[in-house]
């Protein structure tokens, strides 16, 4: 009988996947790994995890913040960020070809992320002070990283020497709080007189007020210029504050210099500071869906994750299990973002703006959200072909099974170069097995070296061969179906002695 393509390993004991001191819950069986090199400074692992408690998603991007071609940088909605988007919408028009979603948000209309989001000195928005427990994570010029909780200072002055305190940016719910600051980031219109609340909102444009406005409608946001909006029980003293034709200064004063930062974006808390577990969200508790981004010690590397949850096929995970797992990736510094239905990783593989969703979010479909972080590839086109890549589909297999052998090309800066019209020459020990259609089909257990070649140019890999399986293990345990109806396995298994 032959097994095509059955996974298997060589399974001498049960690896205990974390201790009691990370309170995990769970052994660790088998991880089936997909990984992709998405340039010289990106790649991509997905991760399917077999455990005691069942299956679990992980998926697993790293970049490289040295590499002079790899950014990273906050995702909005460029349309304005009081409407909610989703993940893959804001990676398409920002460029991305990685990204996670963010941090918490208020999920009404407008909407707004509890964090900051600065994006090359533009403030494209601020931190809620009611929810200071939550961190700020910043990339500056230089390539440290700071994560704090940050206290903000915002001020308006004119001319004349009136004077107001600014609550926020780009943050129209909190209007009934105190002022708010809303620039050409936030959207087309200003907050207006919604909901039946009584507003004053001040327009300046170019740095001058040029109309001051008392509950009337919503009102075009000025491309040059901002609106500063207020319906609290101050909203008479702003009013009185400033007249028409009065010159305005605008200041910001944030706990590190905007200018010397490359971003900003809001986090829930920091799970893992300096390599230990350091602090628990109770608002959070349980297993769910989860997304997490961490740094290595030297800050040259930033690692997103995102593991999926309330799901049928696959189990989530507590803060201690992901903060367990972010360290065992490498991570030292580990910050928790919104998770939930929220959880979402988007890859453009393909590098042409179609994005696709590597996790499956709890919802069904993605969430609109109001913030995430992106990982951008700004390397030059080329086609010209530099490397290749043989990549088996999987690493182990039974003899008389069969395996893909996938080529892939690459330009200098490790982008993908067509190669579908090279013909490709596979060297190994004809022995061991035979190569039909790039599919390999193992004769004999060991270790087969196998070496793709186009050209001049070529890539090595090995394939262990297992002997038989002894046993086999799928996804679910009982399937339930109608007549007629089919069902594929995926992920089955094979052990063998």
């Amino acid at each position: 009988m032959k097994f095509k393509r059955v996974l298997a390993t060589a399974l001498i004991s049960s690896m205990i996947f974390g201790s009691t001191a990370y309170a995990v819950e769970y052994n660790s069986i088998y991880d089936l790994s997909n990984k992709v090199k998405m340039s010289s400074g990106i790649s991509y692992e997905g991760i399917k995890r077999l455990t005691t408690l069942g299956w679990m998603n992980i998926n697993i991007v790293r970049a490289n913040l040295k590499d002079g071609y790899t950014k990273t940088k906050p995702l909005y909605n460029i349309n304005g960020t009081s409407k909610g988007a989703s993940l893959s919408s804001m990676m398409k028009n920002l460029g991305a070809v990685a990204g996670i979603n963010g941090d918490f948000f208020v999920m009404q209309t407008p909407t707004q992320p509890y964090g900051p989001i600065i994006s090359d000195g533009e403030v494209i928005g601020s931190p809620l002070y009611a929810y200071e427990k939550f961190p700020t994570i910043s990339l500056d010029k230089d390539g440290g990283v700071d994560i704090s909780i940050w206290n903000p200072y915002i001020t308006v002055k004119s001319s004349s020497g009136a004077f107001a305190n600014i609550l926020y940016i780009n943050k129209g719910v909190s209007v009934k709080y105190g002022a708010v600051i809303l620039n050409k980031y936030y959207g087309e219109k200003s907050v207006g007189k919604t909901n039946g609340q009584n507003i004053v909102e001040i327009v300046v444009q170019d740095n001058v007020v040029t109309e001051i406005r008392e509950n009337k409608e919503a009102t075009a946001i000025p491309k040059n210029g901002y609106i500063i909006s207020c319906a609290a029980a101050n909203k008479d003293d702003i009013k009185n504050a400033f007249k028409v034709g009065e010159y305005l200064e605008l200041n910001f004063k944030f706990d590190f210099d905007i200018n010397n930062l490359q971003w900003a974006v809001g986090g829930v808390n920091h799970l893992v500071k300096d390599g230990v577990i350091n602090k628990i969200n109770d608002g959070v508790l349980g297993r769910h869906p989860r997304t997490a981004v961490g740094f290595t010690k030297d800050n040259e590397e930033i690692i997103f994750v995102t593991i999926d949850g309330r799901n049928k096929n696959y189990v989530g995970v507590t803060q201690e299990e992901l903060a367990k797992i972010m360290i065992d990736l490498g991570a030292y510094n580990v910050i928790n973002l919104d998770g939930g239905g929220s959880t979402t990783m988007g890859m453009d593989f393909l590098k042409n703006g179609n994005i696709e969703v590597v996790n499956f979010p709890s919802d069904g479909k993605e969430r609109n959200i109001a913030s995430g972080l992106g990982i951008f590839d700004t390397a030059p086109e080329s086609d010209v072909l530099d490397s290749i890549e043989l990549k088996p589909e999987h690493d182990k297999i039974f003899k008389n099974t069969g395996i893909e052998l996938n080529v892939k090309g690459f330009n200098k800066y490790y982008a993908g170069v067509d190669i579908s019209d090279e013909t490709i020459e596979y060297i190994f020990d004809k022995e061991k097995g035979t190569i039909v259609d790039n599919e390999f089909i193992a004769f004999v257990p060991g270790v087969t070296e196998i070496t793709a070649k186009i050209g001049d140019i070529t890539s090595t890999a090995k394939i262990t061969v297992l002997d038989e399986p002894v046993t086999l293990s799928f996804e679910q345990d009982t399937l339930l179906l109608e007549a007629g109806e089919k069902y594929e396995f995926k992920n089955i298994v094979g052990v063998d002695k």
